[in-house]
C-alpha cells in the first residue's frame, strides 16, 4: 500500500529547510545596502510620542500581551455600528435615523450639537419622543455622544424612557462627559442611573477631546486614564463600590488615518483601563471597559473631501482590528457641512463591507502575536502610563495645575505636527500631496431654519429633579458654539483658502 503524504508533511519539511539567522545577521546585510549611511537616521523612525517604529520587530521587541478580548456587543454582531445623527431638523434627523438602521445600523449617536457646528434639535422630551419615532430601540443600542454639557440632554432621554415596560432591553449610554468640576451632576446622575436603569452608562470616558484638540495618542490614552480616574474617585467618595463605579463608564477614543496606530492605541487603551481599574482591586472582569470609536474628525479634509474615504476606511479597520466595541464613522463630508443621504450611506457601507464581507470581526484580536503590534501596544502603554502619572504628581485632573501642564504639552505637540504638516515633511493626501486643483465637488445639505423656542428652562444640578423638569415640559438650554474645547484640523495648515467651498 502507498503511503500518501499530507500537505502538512511538505510544508513542515520546506520549512525546515530555511537556515537559522539572528538579528545581527540581519543587520549587518542591511548595512551593507545602506553603503555606510547612519542606521538611526536611515530606517529608525519615530512616533509623536517617540517610540521607535522598526524596522525590525523580534520575539524579543516586547512582552506578549494577554489576549485581548472586545466586549461582545448583545445585539450578536461583531461590533456595534453606530450611525452619527446630527440634522437640526427632527423630522428629518428620524427619518435618516430610520433610513440607517434599516441599511444596517444598529447603533444611535444623536449629536445635540454641544460639541460641534451642527446639532439635532433636541430640547424637550417631545423632541425626543419624534426624534425615536418607529424606531425599535429596544432591538438597537442608543448614545449621546460625549460632551460635558449633556447633563440636561441626559434628562430628556432619561425622562423619555423612564418607567418603559422595555427599560430593562434598552441599552443606552448617556454621554455625561465633564472635564471640570461638575462633582454634584456626576453623582446625582451616577445615582440616578444605578437605581432606575443599572445597565445603562451614565458617564463617558471622552479621550476623543484630547485627540481633536491635537494630541498624540500617548496623551489621549494618558487623558482617558486621568479623566476615568477622576470619576472614579467621585463615584467612590459618594459612595459607590468600584464594580459599580466601573459599570457606569464607558470609554471614547478617536480613530485616525493611521491603521497601525489605531490597532496599537485601542489594544493599549484595555491594558492601561485593565492596570487602573486593578488597582483599585476591581475583579478581573471589571476590568474591561467598553470601548467606543468615533472616526477623528480633526483629519477630514476640505479642499478633497473625497480623499476622506481613504482615511475613513483606514480608520475604521484600524478601529476593527484593534478590537473596539462600537465604531461611528463619521461622513466624508463632514468637514464641509450637513451630510446628504449618499455620504452617510457610505459611512454605513465601510463597517458592513468590512463586518459581512471582509469578516473582520472573526477574530476578536488579530494582533495577537505580531512582534510589531505587541511591542508597540507595549511602548503606547508604558508613555501614556508616564503621562498619566505627570498629571497625577500635578495634582490630578482635578487640579488646574495638572489641566495647565498638560494642555501645554498638548499644544506642543499639536505645533510640531502643523510645522511639518505646512513645510510638507508629514504629507496628507489630497491637502499636500496628490492635490488636484479640479475637484469635483461633494454636495452637503443646507441647514434648516429653526424657529426660536420659549419656555421654562431645566436648571439644576441635581440629575432627579432635572429628570422630573424635563417631565413637566422644561427645555434643555440651547448652546451656541462650543469654546471650552479647542479643536483642530490638520489639513488647516496646508489647503488654499476657498478650497473648501
Amino acid at each position: 500500500m502507498v503511503k500518501l503524504q499530507s500537505m502538512t508533511d511538505n510544508i513542515r519539511h520546506f520549512a525546515a529547510e530555511f537556515l537559522e539567522t539572528t538579528e545581527q545577521d540581519w543587520r549587518d546585510l542591511t548595512e551593507k545596502f545602506i553603503k555606510g549611511a547612519d542606521f538611526d537616521d536611515t530606517l529608525v523612525n519615530r512616533s509623536e510620542d517617540g517610540i521607535e517604529l522598526g524596522p525590525l520587530f523580534t520575539k524579543d521587541s516586547g512582552t506578549q500581551t494577554n489576549f485581548i478580548r472586545r466586549n461582545h456587543p448583545p445585539l450578536g454582531n461583531s461590533w456595534q455600528i453606530g450611525t452619527h445623527i446630527n440634522n437640526p431638523d427632527i423630522k428629518r434627523a428620524n427619518e435618516e435615523i430610520l433610513k440607517d438602521l434599516t441599511g444596517g445600523a444598529d447603533t444611535i449617536v444623536l449629536d445635540p450639537g454641544h460639541e460641534s457646528p451642527f446639532g439635532i434639535d433636541l430640547r424637550s422630551r417631545t423632541d425626543v419622543e419624534r426624534v425615536l419615532a418607529g424606531v425599535h430601540t429596544d432591538l438597537i443600542s442608543t448614545a449621546i455622544i460625549p460632551s460635558d454639557r449633556n447633563f440636561e440632554t441626559a434628562a430628556l432621554l432619561a425622562a423619555y424612557f423612564k418607567g418603559a415596560k422595555n427599560l430593562d432591553k434598552v441599552n443606552m449610554s448617556l454621554g455625561y462627559a465633564p472635564v471640570g468640576d461638575e462633582n454634584e451632576q456626576v453623582l446625582s446622575l451616577a445615582k440616578w442611573v444605578s437605581s432606575a436603569a443599572p445597565h445603562w452608562k451614565a458617564l463617558s470616558v471622552n479621550a476623543r477631546f484630547a485627540h481633536e484638540a491635537g494630541g498624540s495618542p500617548a496623551q489621549e490614552l494618558a487623558f482617558m486614564l486621568a479623566l476615568g480616574n477622576h470619576y472614579i474617585r467621585l463615584l467612590m467618595d459618594g459612595g459607590f463600590d468600584i464594580e459599580t463605579s466601573l459599570s457606569l463608564m464607558d470609554v471614547y477614543l478617536a480613530a485616525d488615518q493611521d491603521t497601525h496606530q489605531n490597532i496599537t492605541k485601542l489594544r493599549a487603551a484595555r491594558l492601561l483601563w485593565a492596570k487602573m481599574a486593578e488597582s483599585y482591586g476591581a475583579t478581573e472582569p471589571g476590568r474591561a471597559c467598553t470601548l467606543n470609536v468615533i472616526s477623528s474628525e480633526r483629519m477630514m479634509a476640505k479642499q478633497d473631501p473625497w480623499s476622506n474615504l481613504l482615511r475613513l476606511n483606514s480608520a475604521c479597520f484600524g478601529a476593527v482590528c484593534g478590537g473596539a466595541d462600537s465604531i461611528t464613522i463619521l461622513p466624508f463630508t463632514y468637514a464641509l457641512g450637513l451630510p446628504t443621504n449618499f455620504a452617510r450611506r457610505i459611512s454605513r457601507n465601510i463597517q458592513n463591507l468590512m463586518m459581512e464581507e471582509s469578516h473582520l470581526g472573526y477574530v476578536d484580536d488579530p494582533a495577537h502575536g505580531s512582534f510589531m503590534h505587541e511591542a508597540l501596544t507595549h511602548e503606547l502603554a508604558k508613555r501614556a502610563w508616564e503621562i498619566f502619572q505627570d498629571i497625577e504628581a500635578h495634582g490630578g485632573w482635578k487640579s488646574a495645575e495638572a489641566k495647565h501642564w498638560f494642555v501645554t504639552e498638548l499644544n506642543q505637540v499639536r505645533d510640531e505636527r502643523a510645522d511639518k504638516i505646512a513645510s510638507g515633511q508629514k504629507q496628507l493626501i489630497g491637502v499636500n500631496q496628490f492635490v488636484k486643483p479640479d475637484v469635483r465637488k461633494a454636495e452637503v445639505q443646507r441647514p434648516p431654519k429653526l424657529k426660536e423656542r420659549k419656555g421654562d428652562i431645566i436648571e439644576t444640578r441635581d440629575f432627579s429633579e432635572a429628570v422630573e423638569q424635563a417631565e413637566n415640559g422644561q427645555l434643555a438650554p440651547k448652546f451656541g458654539t462650543p469654546t471650552r474645547i479647542e479643536k483642530v484640523n490638520l489639513a488647516d495648515c496646508a489647503e488654499t483658502k476657498g478650497g473648501a467651498s
